[in-house]
């Protein structure tokens, strides 16, 4: 199995947890700490069969955006980014100015509709103040951007 997916040439998802859980176990050891952010785009059922571009034009951007030394990785919904040695307001500012070029983006519908404007939602975590294993961060960031999602989408939503 390749640890790049094909299409985004992110890192697959498994890698993508491993890599995390390598992280958590260095920031554990070595009192370092990242940012977790999962991005996810706000799409609508009926603009369903623009995802594949979507997933593309995501990955291109988010990778223009942060450093060359952060890891991104695909996500079942999305991606992730893990923001090396970045603390929380940091990070904050990196996934809302990936929240904010995401939405310059536009694909066409068709000659009679108005194009499809992106807008992304994103749950973002810290290691260690928001957890301390991979999991916990994997499921805090879940629930916070399922939050953006659910409170209509585009924005950016952590710990407090």
């Amino acid at each position: 199995m390749s640890l790049l997916d094909p299409a985004t040439g992110l890192f697959q998802y498994e890698a993508f947890l491993h890599l995390l859980l390598r992280e958590t176990g260095r920031g554990t050891r070595y009192r370092d700490f990242f940012t977790l952010c999962l991005f996810k785009a706000d799409v609508a059922p009926e603009d369903a069969q623009f995802e594949p571009a979507i997933e593309v034009a995501l990955s291109t951007r988010v990778a223009e955006l942060i450093r060359s030394t952060d890891i991104v990785g695909r996500f079942p919904t999305g991606l992730g980014v893990l923001l090396l040695h970045t603390g929380h307001t940091e990070a904050l500012g990196v996934a809302e100015r990936v929240r904010v070029a995401m939405r310059r983006i536009e694909f066409r519908r068709g000659s009679d509709l108005p194009p499809l404007q992106l807008t992304l939602s994103a749950g973002v975590v810290s290691f260690p103040r928001d957890g301390q294993t991979s999991t916990t961060l994997l499921t805090r960031a879940r629930r916070y951007l399922e939050q953006a999602r659910q409170d209509g989408g585009d924005k950016v939503i952590h710990g407090s």
